[in-house]
């Protein structure tokens, strides 16, 4: 009798069954992962942006009203000069100015509603929600109520008037 050498098409179709159930239950996790790590990248740029108002406003300049000016002056890195794309996510600004009461200053910053927003850039894709961030500097979930827009169909910043409330990412509104 002659030895057999290599595999048989019903080996080889096996094998190849296998990889593909492995397969299909490994990407979903893997792209629900991804999304993940966009939807922490998205809150970590808010937060970016919170303190480079900061530093921003401290060296007497009042607040920003682009994120392209924070970048041009150098208080935030090149990724957010790319028309606010990072990750999947889409990050907005409300242009309107506000006039604070209080400190009379005028600014998207000073408003209560959210002064930046973070969306995704194609909804359940890339991410699963929409952030905002106002004057308070607390990062927030935001309804998806806009079609489109520079913040990825979130919603947020809204018109003046408007309201961007959410509970804050990371734990409950303070007591």
């Amino acid at each position: 009798m002659k030895k057999q050498q290599g595999f048989t098409l019903i080996e080889l179709l096996i094998v190849v069954a296998i990889i593909a159930i492995i397969a299909a239950i490994a990407i979903p996790n893997l792209l629900t992962a991804r999304m993940a790590a966009n939807e922490t990248s998205a809150i970590g740029g808010l937060r970016a942006i919170s303190s480079a108002q900061l530093n921003y406003s401290t060296e007497g300049f009042g607040f920003s009203d682009t994120i392209g000016g924070l970048v041009t002056d150098g208080y935030l890195d090149a990724r957010f000069a790319n028309a606010g794309y990072i990750n999947g996510y889409a990050f907005g600004v409300e242009t309107t100015a506000v006039k604070d009461p209080v400190s009379g200053t005028i600014g998207p910053f000073t408003s209560l509603a959210a002064a930046f927003s973070a969306g995704p850039t194609t909804r359940d894709s890339t991410g699963r929600y929409c952030y905002g961030m106002g004057g308070d500097m607390v990062v927030r979930y935001v309804s998806s109520t806009a079609a489109n827009g520079a913040s990825g169909g979130c919603g947020c910043p809204p018109a003046i008037g408007g309201t961007c409330t959410g509970e804050p990412v990371g734990g409950k509104s303070g007591s």
